[in-house]
């Protein structure tokens, strides 16, 4: 088709509607074009003229009215289209981003009523705000007004109903059992009590339960002793501390990694970000407040300085020659999708442009780092936009195409652009973001996705970062129906973790059978979860298991100490990779490297020492029999008693001891350094 240059309205409107797909941002975009053509009808109304009074070419009448007339003809054409996927979009029918209609945030005023907004069609309101109520803030201050009226145009999806906990799990299970069935999958059988209250110490405060834990629970004759236990670990003030600390150091390697914040020139305070989480998690703010936090925040970047926000740190680890890693682990992470593999080149696999990275990377064009008044001390602020102007619209960024052309766009979440109008404007565009990611039907699937995968080792995706058409879910419904319910529990990232916690799938024996053969997800097939599927400790995890049996289950010094004493030891296995990613390479994959430092080092050689506090030395100085001291040793180290195989050899190997003390402690170290020990099965 011929392109007709002197009609940029008929000319865009064509591209869109012939184009194959859902056009984005059109409202907002054939506001602009007649705003582009049309005098205001005074100086404090934006009211759109039919009628052009000063046309951006000089024409005939008779063609220009020709043109208006084809416009609106288009016009009609295109919103009837819109109104259809919309329809379909609310009966559930379409959900795929590209598709995803777009609109201006704020009517404007004397438009139709047709070109209303569309971005509160495509978007859930949490029910944690009331219609209209200011932002909620980790202190549990109020909001800032500017951002109210983005607000108000986010909320107005209706609220999804919360079912009960006990329902959510039961949903699990059902869609699960039923999956199994149709794919001609048996589960594998439960789980020992043993090893399920291993598996839920591991995956929930991360380190091996004490003896007498296990031995707690194992004696409990209540029916729901499972239940009461998760609970315990979630909400207990004994273990309220253990709690933040694993989940500090499992989103603190999510969001900057384990060398993030360590490395000679790093703009951001380890210690600072790790204060946010630790902070966020003790007081179990709610997951979409979190985010919005981390990707809004302005303040200094170290503990005790002047306007200091720890959320900040996460940015400032990403920030470089440009902020194209901070574009990339905000997607990644709250919206699972990988837009960094199109910053380059368009995806070959899936429909996603590469001007989709760079629209969003320019949400942070604003976004700037200063140095403070003492040394470390850096300050995040946004700045106004290069062009000067208040407009979202005009913060261009630039990036070449694989053909060597540059190319200007702005900034647009998933194809719905930034935000006009003079309220909106007033907020910054990473404050626009952090709303937009925050009411996103995105932001509740990733995070499922990435929690299922800490319980189980695998998502409902290959890639639990990549998510979209061409990397489907596994079981789809049961993703939608998870992300539905933590968003109605109003993003309580405990009430996630105790669904599954407490489902079949994760009770189940990690023992392969004969009927689910076919679940090998590590071999590359589809996860069915029909077992618990076997894998490494993280080494935070057997860092802190170590600790635990060498007597120091909670130590006496601070937090950061703590974190500082466990860096040190991580440091042998962790290094950064130096590329654009920040990726790092890990040595704590069971080589010789880690085989070396778990048998000989500093630490192995404390929790094996018979002169320290910890297990070793409770049962060496303890008066029971030999059989209760290697039982006590075997629940202590893999959380099971001594099969009667493996205690009539160690019973025939204390009896020819001469120093039955000396062998102890050498099945004390076997036991530490066992594959049963280093795995969590």
């Amino acid at each position: 088709m011929r392109r007709d240059s002197e009609n940029p309205i008929v000319d865009t409107m064509l591209d869109e509607l012939l184009g194959g797909k859902q056009p984005p941002d059109l409202t907002d975009q054939i506001l602009r074009r007649l705003n582009d053509v049309a005098e205001p009808a005074s100086s404090n109304e934006a009211t759109v003229s039919v009628q052009a009074s000063r046309p951006r070419r000089r024409r005939s009448s008779l063609v220009a009215g020709l043109a208006i007339a084809a416009s609106l003809l288009l016009m009609v054409t295109l919103l009837g289209f819109i109104a259809a996927r919309l329809n379909k979009q609310k009966a559930g029918g379409d959900h795929d981003l590209a598709d995803k209609p777009a609109g201006s945030s704020q009517q404007q005023p004397g438009a139709a009523e047709d070109l209303a907004p569309q971005l509160p069609e495509l978007v859930e309101a949490p029910t944690n705000l009331e219609p209209g109520a200011p932002l909620r803030q980790p202190d549990g201050q109020p909001g800032d007004d500017r951002s109210d009226a983005l607000q108000l145009a986010l909320q107005s999806r209706p609220t999804l109903p919360m079912l009960p906990n006990p329902r959510v799990i039961e949903e699990i299970d059902r869609q699960l059992a039923t999956s199994w069935v149709e794919n001609e999958i048996q589960a594998s059988p439960p789980a020992t009590d043993e090893e399920w209250c291993r598996r839920v110490f591991l995956r929930v405060i991360g380190r091996i339960p004490a003896t007498g834990e296990l031995e707690q629970f194992l004696d409990s004759e209540h029916d729901d002793r499972r239940r009461q236990l998760v609970d315990k670990l979630l909400e207990d003030e004994d273990y309220v501390e253990e709690y933040a600390r694993h989940w500090t150091n499992i989103w603190t390697n999510a969001l900057i990694g384990r060398r993030g914040g360590m490395v000679k020139g790093d703009l951001a305070s380890r210690e600072g970000l790790q204060q946010f989480l630790r902070r966020s998690l003790q007081q179990n703010v709610p997951y979409d407040q979190m985010v919005y936090q981390l990707v809004a925040a302005s303040g200094s970047n170290t503990p005790g300085s002047q306007n200091y926000n720890g959320a900040v740190n996460f940015l400032l680890a990403s920030m470089g020659k440009d902020t194209s890693l901070a574009t990339s682990r905000t997607t990644s992470l709250f919206l699972g999708l990988k837009l960094q593999c199109v910053q380059c080149h368009d995806h070959p696999f899936n429909n996603v442009a590469q001007e989709r990275f760079w629209q969003m990377d320019a949400f942070f064009a604003q976004m700037k780092a200063e140095p403070g008044q003492s040394a470390g001390l850096v300050v995040l602020s946004d700045t106004t936009d290069p062009s000067g102007s208040k407009d979202a619209r005009d913060a261009d960024v630039y990036y070449e195409r694989p053909d060597g052309q540059v190319k200007a766009t702005s900034a647009s979440f998933l194809g719905q652009s930034a935000s006009a109008g003079s309220q909106l404007n007033e907020i910054s565009l990473r404050e626009e973001l952090a709303l937009r990611i925050r009411y996103s039907d995105e932001l509740p699937r990733a995070l499922v996705n990435r929690i299922w995968s800490h319980f189980f080792g695998h998502g409902f995706t290959v890639a639990i970062d990549e998510m979209g058409a061409h990397n489907p879910a596994s079981h789809p419904e049961l993703l939608a129906a998870l992300s539905d319910q933590f968003e109605a529990h109003d993003y309580n990232l405990k009430s996630l973790i105790r669904w599954i916690a407490l489902s079949e799938p994760f009770g189940l024996s990690s023992q392969a059978t004969e009927g689910n053969l076919a679940d090998l997800p590590d071999g590359g097939g589809v996860p069915m979860f029909s077992r618990y599927y076997t894998r490494s400790m993280q080494p935070e995890e057997v860092y802190q298991s170590l600790l635990m049996v060498a007597g120091v289950r909670r130590p006496e010094t601070g937090f950061v100490e703590q974190q500082l004493a466990q860096r040190s030891w991580l440091g042998q296995f962790a290094q950064r990779m130096g590329n654009d990613e920040a990726e790092e390479a890990s040595s704590f994959e069971g080589d010789v490297h880690q085989s070396l430092v778990m048998m000989n080092g500093p630490l192995m050689q404390r929790v094996t020492s018979p002169m320290e506090e910890g297990v070793l030395a409770e049962v060496l100085g303890s008066q029971m029999s030999s059989e209760g001291k290697v039982e006590h040793m075997f629940l202590a180290a893999i959380s099971r008693r001594p099969t009667a195989r493996e205690q009539k050899m160690i019973g025939e190997m204390l009896g020819n001891s001469n120093n039955p003390a000396a062998t102890l402690q050498d099945i004390w170290w076997a036991l530490l350094n066992s594959n049963e020990f280093i795995l969590d099965h």
